[in-house]
């Protein structure tokens, strides 16, 4: 029976492992599918779609309510009045019917309240600005996070192989060293320094593994992949090409810093809607209705008959507990604190402008830098692989040259990563990012 258990839980685990499905992505179908998926630029676009009812809500305060309504009323007891006879006797009067009916139309349209009205589909139409410029700067969020998130996984997986590298290196060294010493070519104390080297490489090796394995599952996060599924990169790190001019005064085009522009304005007119409510509005009233009565539920057009009406009403507020005020000067607020918002945003964009122009010149220099050392180094190992084929170099100069190479390798991507990043924030700090990676 254990042994029948055994076989089943076996072949279970054989077929999970064949159905656990791979995903292969290439930077570009990998920024296409967070695109697709990600939760915050769903919320951005569903508030899209927000400001579009937004308007027609607006709008609605311009154009006539008209309401129907339906009646019927049973009276069980009704009204009556007394009524002095001849005799001085009382008279009782009963007034109505028990069954009464009616129906009713009314139409009430605002004429004038001091634009009231204008101002709200005004704010309207500045909110769908506002959240098309936020859907905008979503879509370039999700496109850096992408990027990072994919490129943080090329980064570990090549710090794993250099550690790797270096680390077996090392232990071979350090074996060598170990058969020198036991023939008694070398001291203890070499022998204790290649062992410490290898030792001191071992951590790097287990750290870049487990910086590997998170960098999967951040990006498994950043495209909505479940964790239990495979994920496959197909393409490699590779420098981004500055193909997107950019100077200082792009960065006022910027959606994130719109979008303020436009809810700066919703502000401005929110103030004007809260002090209409202190001046008179002026409504017009158009009812009609038709009513009937009768002593059972069978129409009587004897007791039936229609009213008509036409009016106008004028509303003047007079005292509402200082709430009016309060409200007003509580959209003041709001406005001068939009206002102080936009003015520190300003000076933040300047500052990140200028500070991504820095980053990028640092990052380009080290990115020469590095790419001139991996090229020296690569050099020195052919050289090096040459005179060991001929006998003219030992195996630990020749360990040394390999470890030079792979850390220059290492050091390299690194800076073709930080280049990259810089050239991101550049583009981003002047709403260009899209650009690079979207055709538009």
């Amino acid at each position: 029976m254990l042994r029948l258990f055994i076989i089943f839980i076996a072949f279970l685990t054989i077929a999970i492992g064949f159905s656990q499905e791979v995903h292969e992505f290439t930077l570009e179908k990998a920024i296409k599918r967070a695109m697709e998926t990600n939760r915050d630029l769903q919320i951005a676009q569903l508030e899209k779609d927000r400001a579009g009812e937004k308007y027609w809500e607006a709008l609605s305060t311009a154009l006539p309510q008209i309401d129907g309504s339906l009646s019927l009323t049973h009276n069980y007891l009704l009204p009556f009045f007394y009524l002095p006879g001849a005799d001085s006797s009382l008279r009782k009067i009963t007034v109505g019917f028990p069954w009464q009916y009616s129906g009713a139309l009314q139409l009430q349209q605002t004429l004038y309240n001091f634009g009231r009205v204008g101002a709200a589909i005004k704010i309207a139409d500045f909110y769908e600005e506002a959240t098309d410029n936020d859907y905008i700067t979503s879509r370039d969020n999700v496109i850096e996070e992408t990027y990072l998130a994919y490129n943080l996984v090329h980064l570990a997986s090549i710090k794993i192989r250099v550690n790797s590298f270096n680390y077996e290196i090392a232990t071979q060294n350090y074996e060598l060293v170990q058969h020198r010493f036991d023939a008694g070519l070398v001291s203890e104390f070499e022998l204790l320094q290649a062992k410490v080297n290898m030792e001191n490489l071992a951590p790097d090796v287990i750290e870049s593994e487990s910086e590997y394995e998170r960098a999967i599952n951040n990006l498994k996060v950043v495209l909505f992949l479940p964790m239990n599924e495979e994920l496959v990169l197909s393409d490699s790190l590779f420098i981004l090409p500055e193909r997107v001019a950019v100077m200082k005064d792009d960065m006022w085009k910027r959606t994130d810093y719109v979008a303020e522009q436009w809810r700066l304005q919703m502000y401005g007119k929110n103030r004007t809607i809260e002090y209409s409510y202190h001046l008179p509005s002026l409504d017009a009233l158009l009812q009609y209705q038709y009513m009937g009565a009768n002593l059972d539920l069978s129409r009587n057009k004897s007791s039936e008959g229609a009213i008509f009406n036409l009016g106008v009403t004028m509303s003047i507020p007079i005292f509402t507990g200082f709430r009016t005020q309060a409200k007003y000067e509580q959209a003041v607020i709001d406005y001068n604190q939009a206002d102080l918002r936009l003015a520190k945003m300003k000076d933040t964009m300047e500052m990140e402008y200028e500070n991504s122009l820095l980053r990028l010149e640092a990052a380009r220099k080290r990115l020469v830098a590095s790419g001139t050392s991996r090229e020296s180094a690569m050099k020195a190992l052919d050289i090096a692989r040459t005179q060991k084929r001929v006998g003219s170099i030992t195996e630990l100069d020749f360990q040394a040259s390999q470890y030079a190479y792979e850390t220059s390798e290492k050091n390299y991507y690194s800076s073709v990563f930080d280049f990259n990043k810089a050239y991101i924030d550049l583009l981003k700090s002047t709403g260009k990012l899209g650009r690079l990676f979207i055709n538009n």
